[in-house]
């Protein structure tokens, strides 16, 4: 396993993440900004790399596409409903439950997951 590569990835996201910190303290990105572009990434161009991604490899047949995305609407119908189960569990404040219920079901896995993938597995660039 390349460890270098990962560390290459983190870095790089390292980068990005003091880019946009000081972007944002220079007034450069104001929230109007930050709206348009969350917008944009998460209407666009993430559905576009798993689009992307699934026609990228070539072996992924129409069945295959159909139960991913069976699948991922199974998830996101049950994941609100374990959500508000772990946290009556919990026993998570009354006033907290919303944000902690929007944490369990939305995980920001994507973006930096994409290129440790990348890193660890050589993925082409376009996935």
């Amino acid at each position: 396993m390349e460890f270098s590569g990962i560390l290459t990835a983190l870095f790089k996201l390292f980068f990005l993440l003091i880019a946009g910190f000081t972007l944002n303290k220079l007034g450069l990105l104001d929230s109007r900004v930050n709206k348009g572009m969350t917008s944009l990434i998460v209407n666009l161009t993430n559905p576009a790399l798993i689009l992307g991604s699934l026609s990228s490899t070539g072996a992924v047949t129409e069945g295959d596409v159909l139960t991913l995305l069976l699948f991922s609407v199974g998830m996101y119908i049950l994941l609100p409903l374990a959500a508000f189960l772990i946290t009556r569990l919990a026993r998570v404040k009354r006033d907290k439950r919303g944000i902690a219920e929007l944490l369990l079901i939305f995980g920001n896995t994507g973006f930096m997951a994409i290129p440790i993938m990348q890193a660890l597995y050589g993925l082409p660039a376009s996935v």
